[in-house]
């Protein structure tokens, strides 16, 4: 789907805001979103100084091919675990600590057996959602 894809999944549900539902506006909404959890890491002391900055540089929809996006993506059955491993990809070596900010805490939950590793997550989580607040507010 290419343009503003309003005859799209989404189009009609999207179309009274003319929001473009496009593949390269819901890639470039996924970097946004990446590039938004790097900075707020960063800021919550949970990822290097510069990891906000990094990842926010490289999450730039041009820089991604989507057609090899969507083939990796057969084998998971969603487009994030190869735009992850892409967008890491793209970062420079001088900001090799930045791609520990890519993608943390935003999914792959540990199983309900492993409390240490839960409870820091959610530790992490809650640390995250009120620098993003902070960052929002």
């Amino acid at each position: 789907m290419t343009g503003s894809g309003h005859n799209g999944l989404f189009g009609a549900m999207f179309a009274r805001g003319d929001a473009d539902t496009g593949d390269r506006a819901w890639l470039q909404a996924m970097l946004d979103t990446e590039a938004a959890l790097a900075r707020a890491l960063e800021r919550a002391g949970l990822a290097p100084a510069g990891s906000g900055a990094a990842v926010t540089a490289v999450a730039r929809a041009d820089f991604f091919d989507n057609g090899a996006l969507s083939e990796a993506a057969t084998s998971t059955g969603n487009p994030v675990p190869a735009l992850v491993r892409a967008l890491t990809g793209l970062l420079p070596e001088s900001a090799a600590g930045a791609a520990g900010a890519v993608h943390r805490g935003a999914g792959d939950w540990p199983s309900p057996s492993d409390s240490d590793s839960r409870s820091r997550s959610q530790r992490e989580t809650s640390m995250i959602n009120r620098a993003a607040t902070r960052l929002s507010g």
